[in-house]
């Protein structure tokens, strides 16, 4: 049985290879060493097999000059001089550690359950443990303790109203990725609550999406300027649980979407607070610990294949990611012209977009554009006219969606959206263009009429696993069709 008070459990937890710098590395160095992912707990199930248990290297740097330790530096405290340094990628971690270093020193005496409250006394995630020579044997952190103890916890019945986060620092979609960092820094916490007023509670807030201190580090990393970037380009959709769920629920939904925190809601899906993986180790207590070890080792047992799985999982999307990365900062992924994706940018972002939306089954539209009679524009009154017809849709079409939607001009007369909206959603969006058109012809007194055949379908429309292309062909041909309607209805007036 695996006994949470003895010091061989405490070993079987223990990090051995965390990630070891020397105080001369710079920053950009150290960020980049901080991508790595690597499963590296040993701990066992009843049979006696190694069971992976997935821990990040990544939340923090130890810094050695030779066998000794001096320093260590934070996830957080590596955000902190990216985002206020203009030359942080110059600076080395000796300028940045912090040295005042709460460590221990490896005993008999030592469990997991000294070692966690050792982290709470301290208010601490990282704790670098010595060997008797003062020599670095390991280090344990909170998230790789959480690991191991969390099961136990999840027994009682609790709700998550008892252990979420009420005070929550909240965002407006507008805001830079810049200030959010300021306020992320300020008040201390690793996520941001991206949010817009509630449609129908006065006071109220609707949660759009989460915004985290390694989605700021992978911005900075990628030489994106910060000041440049919204909330709502940056954020993540967040997983959402109704406030009256237990605390096994949430434990469940954390593991099903791969996150650590949820957005609680209430019945009108109102913000009220958020819950983490770190609210869920805080809340328990050492009789439960103490009485349940047993329910851990059968979970463990279960848990075996599903975590071997998904290690497997992460590391082909760490893999794929890295990939994508690559390819973005090698190739030009917008328009000459409109400054909207081209079509080699669409494809790389929506294909990306539908692989998501397919794992979690939501929903999605795709709208396809002709701009008419665009070559009679081009005979008449010259190729410099017709350009000026093409950034005109551009603008409008950008107007009538929103910034988290993927508009592409695929060349010509020819456009593409992307947004991940149900049927109603889209009607609505086509309607808001109609209008958008018939105004802009009454207001701007251009030599030319704009006019914009739109075809569009959503996810219930198209065939399953089909590929973008097949989706693209045919949304563009309901233009067509939608076209060729409104060519006859001309007609017909015309006579």
């Amino acid at each position: 049985m695996l006994d949470l008070t003895s010091q061989k459990s405490l070993e079987k937890c223990l990090l051995k290879d965390p990630i070891v710098l020397g105080p001369e590395t710079t920053l950009s160095e150290a960020a980049n060493a901080m991508a790595s992912i690597k499963p590296t707990c040993e701990l066992q199930d009843k049979a006696g097999n190694a069971l992976e248990i997935s821990s990040s290297r990544a939340s923090c740097i130890l810094v050695m000059a030779g066998p000794k330790l001096q320093g260590i530096v934070t996830e957080r405290d590596l955000l902190k001089w990216v985002v206020q340094s203009e030359n942080w990628q110059r600076l080395t971690l000796s300028q940045i550690m912090t040295t005042a270093i709460v460590s221990v020193t490896w005993n008999e005496n030592l469990t997991p359950l000294t070692i966690a409250q050792l982290l709470h006394k301290h208010r601490i995630r990282h704790l670098p443990v010595l060997d008797a020579q003062g020599h670095l044997f390991g280090l344990i952190t909170h998230r790789l303790l959480r690991s191991v103890i969390e099961p136990v916890h999840l027994l009682r019945l609790r709700f998550v109203t008892e252990v979420m986060a009420r005070d929550i620092v909240r965002a407006l979609p507008d805001q830079s990725i810049w200030h959010l960092a300021q306020v992320m820094m300020k008040a201390r916490v690793g996520s941001i609550v991206v949010v817009k007023a509630h449609p129908t509670l006065e006071q109220g807030w609707f949660p759009l999406g989460l915004v985290t201190e390694q989605d700021i580090l992978h911005l900075r990393c990628l030489g994106l300027d910060l000041k440049k970037i919204t909330a709502e380009q940056a954020m993540t959709r967040p997983v959402k649980i109704p406030v009256q769920h237990s605390l096994v629920e949430a434990k469940q939904l954390m593991e099903k979407h791969q996150t650590h925190r949820l957005v609680v809601v209430g019945d009108q899906h109102e913000l009220l607070g958020l819950v983490t993986q770190s609210s869920l180790l805080e809340a328990m207590n050492q009789n439960e610990m103490y009485g349940l070890v047993s329910f851990l080792e059968q979970q463990i047992q279960e848990r075996t294949q599903e975590l071997d799985r998904l290690n497997q999982k992460l590391r082909q999307e760490v893999q794929e990611r890295k990939k994508a990365e690559n390819r973005i900062r090698q190739l030009s992924l917008t328009d000459e012209l409109t400054g909207v994706y081209n079509r080699r940018g669409f494809f790389m972002l929506v294909e990306q977009e539908l692989s998501l939306i397919e794992r979690q089954q939501l929903p999605f539209s795709l709208f396809f554009f002709d701009v008419d009679n665009l070559k009679d524009i081009n005979d008449r009154l010259g190729h410099g006219v017709g350009d000026r017809v093409i950034t005109d849709a551009a603008k409008i079409l950008q107007s009538c969606f929103r910034r988290a939607d993927i508009v592409a001009r695929l060349g010509g007369d020819e456009f593409t959206s992307f947004a991940p909206v149900p049927q109603a959603e889209a009607d609505l969006i086509c309607q808001r263009l109609k209008e958008a058109i018939a105004s802009f012809n009454q207001q701007q007194h251009r030599p030319y009429k704009l006019s914009i055949s739109i075809g569009y379908a959503s996810y219930g429309e198209f065939p399953p696993h089909a590929s973008l292309e097949k989706l693209l062909a045919q949304v563009d041909e309901k233009m067509y069709r939608n076209k060729q309607r409104r060519k006859q209805r001309q007609q017909l007036t015309d006579a």
